[in-house]
């Protein structure tokens, strides 16, 4: 069900966001499992925490590589806020392609979130707000299960 939905969602252009151009780099696109297990869905519009938080892609400021989404009004956790996700390709870390790091996740405007900008990409280790980037490797199919804590 998930592969038909993030096909039909990457193809259909006519309910993209304003998102900036080019598109955004194959590299993040396509479904993932972090280091700590979690899965995701990340297309040109939407970034999926799965099961069910969902990130609705605004920007892509693909030089500075970062992204500003709005948090789905049906998210857990601060709904309808906005999130600035910054990633870093990584370079012979294999299986990991690349890594991010939700900067801000509770920005009061889209603006608040862009101008959030504490993370350091040259120390991936702890350079998500003392924290480590998440690490994310491809998948080829995603478990939907719900997730506890």
């Amino acid at each position: 069900m998930f592969s038909i939905f993030f096909s039909l969602n990457c193809s259909n252009k006519k309910n993209t966001p304003n998102l900036s151009e080019p598109s955004p780099p194959d590299y993040v696109l396509g479904t993932f499992e972090d280091d700590y297990g979690i899965q995701y869905l990340v297309s040109d519009s939407l970034f999926i925490l799965l099961p069910n938080d969902n990130y609705h892609i605004k920007k892509w400021a693909l030089d500075q590589q970062f992204l500003i989404a709005q948090n789905d009004s049906a998210n857990s956790y601060d709904p309808g806020k906005w999130t600035r996700i910054d990633w870093i390709q990584l370079e012979n870390m294999s299986p990991f392609e690349w890594a991010f790091c939700l900067s801000v996740f509770n920005a009061e405007t889209a603006l608040d979130a862009e101008n959030f900008a504490t993370v350091n990409p040259e120390t991936p280790r702890t350079g998500c707000n003392d924290f480590p980037f998440s690490r994310m490797q491809r998948i080829a199919e995603p478990d939907t299960r719900p997730r506890s804590y």
